[in-house]
């Protein structure tokens, strides 16, 4: 049975041999967790409160019967039922009722919830440890039958350890099982899975929950989770001649911005902001690839954009009355993730040539 089921019972007298001689009077005695509706079919009977139903004297040979409903209240738990007495009749020998009560066991309800932490949503990185639990609820009576539950990790995961088994038995990688008898309560597993090394996209997993007895399947709504990789972005500047090489006035150097996204898509833009130093004066990009550039450099890589390497390239050249050093520096920003851009190489510096003339005179 399960909360909020009606019940209908039926009371059954079968008078034999010769007529009542006094009132049968059947007395009904609803267990608890249940409310009395009301007496569907009475027939011969007269029927008060919830419920005694009386026969009247005088009653011929034959059989009688009157039916009622019950309502199994929301919170009922384990057993419902009913039992009855029977009195009165006339005759020697006081009523036979050998099959005078009936009981119904509550069918358990299981809820099944899966919940990570991070949370389901939350972006991870390679090489970083999530704990997975699953709760199960279960309700209005002890379980019948085991619940099992099957977790499947998704690629790019190592399962680790059972970490607070409760009262699961669990087994592989991974399956936990709450055994029949389990009472009504609430009983978390959890336990740990790795993101690998070289983990793409995302990571997640889903739970199957299945058995528990009762009339319905475990209700697993919330039975998955996903977690986004975040992106891992390196950001690096070099230059042709390359950074240190004396360069002469009037020389164009060309300087490129390599962007290497790994573990993921981006979910942001990567922002690439280069910085001429004094002396020089912007030409062109002379290869933008995925990007979009304006100005006197800066160069977007679009938000989605998929692991893989990005070069931009561009043009300067060195002033005619530059002196000292001229070079540049790029500022990475965006991206999407949890850390910023790594940038450790994003500056060139080229040494002026000395420019020498030499006059004779006499």
């Amino acid at each position: 049975m399960l909360p909020g089921q009606t019940i209908t019972y039926t009371l059954t007298a079968t008078v034999a041999n010769g007529t009542l001689t006094s009132p049968l009077v059947l007395t009904d005695t609803l267990s608890a967790n249940q409310t009395f509706g009301s007496v569907t079919s009475a027939g011969a009977y007269a029927c008060t409160g919830t419920v005694q139903c009386t026969l009247p004297s005088g009653t011929s040979p034959g059989t009688y019967a009157v039916s009622y409903t019950a309502t199994v209240n929301a919170n009922a738990t384990g057993t419902v039922g009913n039992s009855v007495a029977a009195t009165g009749g006339g005759g020697s020998n006081p009523p036979d009722c050998t099959s005078c009560s009936t009981t119904h066991p509550l069918s358990p309800a299981v809820t099944v919830v899966k919940t990570s932490n991070p949370a389901s949503g939350a972006a991870v990185t390679a090489g970083q440890t999530i704990t997975y639990t699953l709760t199960a609820t279960v309700a209005n009576a002890a379980l019948t039958a085991p619940v099992v539950l099957t977790d499947t990790l998704s690629a790019n995961q190592t399962f680790g350890t059972v970490t607070s088994a409760g009262a699961y038995t669990c087994t592989g990688t991974l399956q936990c099982t709450l055994p029949s008898g389990t009472a009504p309560g609430t009983y978390a597993v959890s336990y740990t899975a790795t993101v690998n090394t070289n983990a793409t996209g995302t990571v997640g997993n889903s739970v199957a929950a299945t058995g528990g007895g009762g009339n319905n399947p475990p209700d697993c709504t919330t039975c998955g989770t996903s977690h986004p990789l975040n992106p891992g972005i390196v950001v690096v500047k070099t230059s042709n001649p390359a950074s240190g090489t004396a360069v002469a006035a009037g020389q164009t150097i060309t300087y490129t911005l390599t962007a290497t996204v790994a573990n993921a898509a981006l979910t942001a833009p990567l922002v690439l902001t280069d910085t001429l130093s004094a002396n020089q004066t912007f030409g062109s990009v002379t290869s933008a690839g995925a990007y979009i550039c304006t100005g006197t450099v800066q160069c977007t890589l679009p938000s989605g954009t998929a692991p893989g390497t990005y070069a931009v390239s561009y043009t300067a050249t060195v002033n005619a009355n530059a002196t000292g050093t001229v070079g540049n520096s790029v500022a990475a920003t965006g991206g999407g993730g949890s850390n910023p851009p790594d940038c450790t190489t994003c500056g060139t510096s080229h040494p002026l040539n000395p420019g020498i003339v030499v006059v004779k005179t006499s």
